[in-house]
């Protein structure tokens, strides 16, 4: 789960996978706007086959957080 998180952050944010760590977060990633926001979303949903809710969509604001929501959803 974490290595297929880390792909998907990869891609949405054109980082390498091995950058990506605890301190991935909005204010750490240059470009980490509105639209990146709801592509992540819209990644995850589909890589995972989860459905987000508005308030997980609006809090993916970092690793982190991204890691324990899609473990809740899993």
């Amino acid at each position: 789960m974490e290595q297929k998180i880390k792909y998907i952050l990869s891609i949405v944010f054109e980082v390498l996978e091995e950058d990506i760590d605890g301190n991935f977060s909005n204010e750490t990633v240059a470009g980490w706007d509105s639209l990146k926001q709801m592509q992540l979303a819209e990644a995850i949903e589909e890589e995972f086959n989860i459905r987000l809710t508005d308030d997980n969509i609006v809090n993916l604001r970092s690793y982190n957080i991204i890691l324990t929501i899609v473990k809740e959803h899993c």
